[in-house]
């Protein structure tokens, strides 16, 4: 995790581009590059600022194998529902043409007195 410090004041850059005591967290690398990415010249901008990489303690070691089966795992659930919900439109839609089928046959029948 990274943070934005002014070095003269140890304060860090907020979301409202502002000096603050606790400031902005970016998650990752990239998503601080896209903020000096919003500056036309981000050097200038930041004049007195440095960047503080925020290490976390491990809380959970999880195995890439184990991340992996995880999203696999997920992804098989939203998956399976979409199918589900794909067909239950599919019966609810049979269901209404059948409907109007019988309907459109109701309404010959009373037309040609059959």
């Amino acid at each position: 995790m990274y943070k934005i410090r002014n070095q003269l004041t140890g304060e860090f850059l907020n979301k409202k581009h502002q000096w603050s005591k606790k400031g902005k967290v970016w998650t990752e690398r990239g998503h601080l590059s896209n903020h000096f990415a919003l500056y036309r010249d981000p050097v200038k901008e930041h004049i007195g600022a440095e960047i503080v990489v925020i290490e976390e303690v491990i809380s959970e070691r999880i195995s890439v194998a184990d991340w992996i089966a995880g999203v696999k795992e997920r992804r098989e659930k939203r998956t399976a529902g979409r199918r589900r919900r794909r067909e239950q439109e599919l019966v609810r839609q049979k269901e209404m043409n059948r409907q109007q089928r019988q309907a459109q046959y109701e309404q010959l029948k009373k037309e040609f007195g059959a």
